[in-house]
């Protein structure tokens, strides 16, 4: 069986429940395992005192702001590739996806440097204690540099805090 077979009928015939299973079972548990770190980070973040658990809150905060940022790359992404799949083309829609982590990897990479600057002052704007602030400015800092990577989330890490 050829792969062009095994895409096209792998959701398009059977049942629609099925269906909707394959597709949003990974983002369901994706996300749950993304809440889940979040619960780990905040017990361990929490033995670390008030302040901490501000800051990384504060830095959850500002990372948020580029969530749209993120959503429309990887909106486009799906769209492009599922267009080329549906198409029967594999081979533009693989060329797409690469050309989207590319895409990605210098939109990280732009913004983390470009970003670095903005960052105290953005944590002023937000109007934190000046504590809170100076841990978050720091752990923000580090994040901002990881951006290109894309290998960490955009709404939640905690190692510097």
């Amino acid at each position: 069986m050829s792969l062009e077979t095994k895409v096209s009928g792998t959701l398009l015939t059977g049942s629609l429940s099925r269906a909707i299973v394959k597709l949003a079972g990974p983002m369901l548990v994706s996300a749950l395992l993304q809440n889940m770190q979040s619960l780990i980070d905040l017990f361990w973040i929490g033995r670390l005192g008030s302040d901490a658990v501000a800051a990384l809150a504060l830095s959850g905060t500002v990372m948020m702001l580029l969530f749209p940022l993120v959503l429309g790359i990887a909106t486009g992404t799906v769209a492009l590739v599922a267009r080329a799949t549906g198409a029967g083309n594999l081979d533009q829609a693989a060329m797409q996806a690469g050309q989207s982590l590319g895409v990605a990897l210098w939109t990280g990479l732009l913004v983390g440097l470009l970003g670095q600057p903005l960052i105290e002052p953005i944590c002023r704007l937000l109007g934190s204690e000046p504590a809170v602030a100076t841990m978050a400015v720091t752990y923000l800092r580090i994040m901002f540099m990881g951006l290109f990577s894309g290998g960490r989330s955009v709404s939640h890490p905690s190692h510097t805090v």
